[in-house]
């Protein structure tokens, strides 16, 4: 189960391309909502979910699975940095 802010490190890595979608669409959600409380924390919250989620699509089985995810991560990790940037 994903925990509700972030990620603890002790958590095990998601195993199956679904699972690693799931730590996307997390980091979606603390960015979506980080209006809503102190910007910079969530985007903080959202980039360390996006890196374990880039470490999970990287122990993938699934190569084309874990191309398409690794590509979904930068993306969302470059608008992270393109938020910074802006604000």
């Amino acid at each position: 189960m994903l925990a509700l802010v972030g990620t603890t490190p002790d958590e095990t890595l998601p195993g199956d391309p679904q699972g690693v979608w799931r730590l996307v669409v997390r980091a979606d959600e603390l960015r979506k909502y980080a209006s809503n409380r102190d910007p910079a924390v969530a985007l903080a919250q959202a980039e360390e979910v996006l890196k374990r989620a880039a470490d999970a699509a990287a122990a993938l089985t699934d190569k084309a699975a874990a191309a398409g995810l690794t590509q979904q991560i930068r993306t969302r990790l470059s608008d992270i940095a393109k938020a910074r940037e802006e604000g």
